[in-house]
């Protein structure tokens, strides 16, 4: 399993998610402050814990 915790939408975040993901792991995104601004394919997972309340969406594994 990969984790990131970040708070902002760094396409760096995003780049080891992805290589984890490629090469097997379960990836995970928890953002804890504000939306990302980049696109998120769905064999990531996100975790948003900011705004109105906590939002998850599971990835994709094929």
């Amino acid at each position: 399993m990969a984790i990131e915790i970040d708070r902002f939408g760094k396409v760096w975040s995003l780049q080891k998610l992805i290589a984890e993901a490629d090469a097997g792991a379960v990836a995970l995104w928890v953002r804890w402050r504000g939306r990302t601004q980049v696109a998120v394919p769905t064999r990531i997972g996100m975790v948003d814990i900011s705004g109105a309340g906590p939002a998850v969406r599971l990835p994709s594994i094929h």
